[in-house]
């Protein structure tokens, strides 16, 4: 007789809107590969012609309706109406969570993002008395630092937790620096993905695949803090060198029209190649279709599109921000450069010019990522947590 299922309720402010989304790829690679050991139900925000309920790779979703955005931005870019918004996300968040916990009967209550889905999932958990697994992913504790009421409910959520799920030791010592919380409250859980789907197997996409020319990506939302104007602006110094070079931009936001205006100034829209947001499906065969893909963020932490990307075999450049060198050892799984157009383009040329060390860097790469980040590893380490805190009321 097969033994009834522990159910666990994600509460997430990140998850895909629809199957085969790149947002919210990273709680739902974990969600993925849990429902194996657990019965798995979702809360996370609704958007526009999103359901209220649905399934996502056999995961149970529900999304909480609020005063969304007219255009999906991510909740930390918030500026018009900002408190008015949160006021909503908060208020129907929390409902909607105490009765899935509640319907479900939910033994834990797992978090991404510390605030808003871990400050509803922190006052969930005192009411129904589940413990609660915080697992902050860096840039919500980081953007929120400075905000003097930010800060506090951040804090309130590391406090309250039963245990916070932390990878890198930079990001670790982070928290126990800003927000003075307990080290023997934390526990190491890298951020992992899916390497059986990024094997780093030749799978092109077609236009790319026709495009003879060395091939470098940038691959993020076109946001100030992920820094996409660098990448443009190492490009006239780059094709001033070697004109046998493309550049394609994966990804969209409110930076967009800046990014193509300033490839027009530039006079390099030959080389340029804005591809938009691409289906997460297409992701593998993106990553098998470039030569070096880009990360350079001010602030990034060791963030899932990167990782996608080392397990793809694909030579990483990325700025030496928060734990990047943690994932990446200089010259030998990827390199590390400064936040300037002369440094990105240095290295860049440096991989142009030498395709061994390309590809000797990808594998590198992946091989860090199979040892250390691979999904089933993480998982694995919250499946003991959980038991350890199994019989622990929030």
């Amino acid at each position: 007789m097969k033994s009834k299922r522990d159910t666990v309720c994600f509460v997430t402010t990140s998850f895909p809107r629809y199957d085969g989304d790149f947002f919210g790829s990273c709680p739902y690679n974990f969600t993925k590969e849990l429902s194996k050991r657990y019965k798995i139900v979702v809360v996370t925000h609704g958007l526009p012609k999103a359901s209220n309920y649905e399934k996502i790779g056999g995961v149970d979703v529900f999304r909480f309706r609020w005063l969304y955005p007219k255009n999906f931005i991510a909740l930390v870019h918030y500026s018009n109406w900002w408190f008015f918004r949160l006021i909503t996300y908060l208020i129907s968040g929390f409902f909607t969570s105490l009765y899935v916990v509640s319907k479900f009967r939910a033994r834990y209550i797992q978090v991404f993002f510390t605030i808003p889905s871990g400050f509803i999932a922190i006052l969930v958990g005192k009411i129904l008395k589940k413990p609660v697994f915080v697992m902050p992913l860096g840039s919500d504790l980081r953007e929120f630092i400075t905000h003097p009421i930010f800060k506090h409910l951040v804090k309130y959520v590391l406090k309250e937790a039963t245990c916070l799920m932390i990878g890198p030791d930079e990001l670790k010592n982070y928290v126990l620096h800003n927000y003075g919380i307990s080290e023997d409250k934390i526990y190491f859980v890298p951020n992992a993905i899916d390497t059986k789907r990024f094997d780093g197997m030749k799978r092109p996409l077609q236009d790319l695949n026709n495009d003879k020319n060395f091939k470098v990506l940038f691959l993020g939302r076109l946001v100030e803090f992920k820094n996409p104007t660098l990448f443009v602006r190492a490009m006239p110094k780059i094709l001033q060198k070697n004109s046998d070079i493309s550049f394609y931009i994966a990804g969209d936001g409110p930076l967009r029209t800046e990014v193509e205006k300033l490839v027009d100034e530039l006079n390099i829209e030959r080389n340029v190649k804005m591809l938009g947001t691409l289906d997460y499906a297409l992701m593998p065969g993106l990553l098998s279709s470039v030569d070096v893909a880009t990360f350079l963020s001010e602030i990034e932490n060791f963030g899932t599109a990167m990782m996608e990307s080392m397990s793809s075999e694909r030579a990483i450049i990325a700025t030496n921000v928060g734990c990047i060198d943690e994932a990446i050892d200089n010259n030998h799984s990827g390199i590390l450069i400064d936040n300037n157009p002369e440094s990105l383009a240095k290295a860049i040329l440096k991989l142009v010019s030498n395709k061994e060390m390309c590809h000797t860097l990808g594998k590198n790469a992946r091989k860090f990522i199979i040892d250390n980040h691979s999904i089933e590893k993480s998982c694995d380490k919250i499946s003991e947590i959980y038991s350890s805190h199994s019989n622990s009321n929030h």
